[in-house]
């Protein structure tokens, strides 16, 4: 089976990295781009360890590339042949998708509700709890929405949806060039300042995961 790191543009070099299972990293020109990959068994764990070894290939390669696309994690193509035929249908995606990240990084924001360890004090049901709680998050997710939307004009593309686990109002996701990060934490540092009711959580730079998943590489 083969794993795909990443595709690229403008491959310098190989990092002197081993890939999944301590397998040697393979760099393939298909259709003009640089794509790196390993041989992995069919039967690959894919825990911790991978998903480690993985994302440090990827972090490698974008230093080493002028334009990277990440791989899924996991062996999705039974031989070069088929990857080939992957690649060569999507050509066209994939050199539009790497025009849209050359030269960028992703960071990632998540905007946190406070705790809420006092709020049925006063309630005087559970469903008079409940309502107040739901009234409490839609003002949230409006506020956290709010707060995006200078940040994303600082982007060149974002992505954003309500948060999926408790607590957490919003995820979002920045493609920003690497000259402009420390334009995008000025700005966000502002936007802390004058929000109290909110706390914010920003990873990154990392390579351009977000952007890159709509190639379904």
């Amino acid at each position: 089976m083969i794993h795909v790191y990443a595709i690229a543009e403008g491959l310098a070099a190989l990092p002197g990295l081993r890939g999944l299972e301590d397998a040697e990293l393979e760099w393939l020109a298909i259709a003009g781009l640089d794509v790196v990959v390993s041989e992995v068994d069919d039967d690959v764990d894919l825990g911790e360890q991978a998903v480690l070894q993985h994302a440090a290939v990827v972090e490698a390669l974008m230093a080493r590339s002028e334009a990277i696309l990440p791989g899924r994690l996991g062996p999705r193509f039974t031989d070069v042949g088929d990857l080939e035929a992957a690649v060569k249908a999507q050509t066209e995606g994939l050199r539009a998708a790497l025009r849209e990240v050359g030269g960028c990084v992703e960071l990632g924001l998540r905007v946190l509700e406070p705790e809420q360890g006092s709020s049925g004090g006063s309630a005087r049901s559970g469903s008079d709890y409940l309502r107040r709680r739901l009234e409490e998050r839609r003002v949230s997710v409006r506020r956290a929405y709010e707060l995006h939307e200078p940040l994303s004009r600082l982007a060149r593309a974002s992505s954003s949806r309500e948060g999926q686990t408790r607590g957490e109002v919003l995820e979002a996701a920045y493609l920003l060039a690497a000259d402009e990060v420390e334009r995008f934490r000025r700005e966000l540092a502002r936007l802390e300042e004058t929000e109290t009711d909110l706390a914010f959580v920003c990873t990154g730079p990392w390579p351009p995961y977000t952007f890159a998943s709509s190639t379904g590489l």
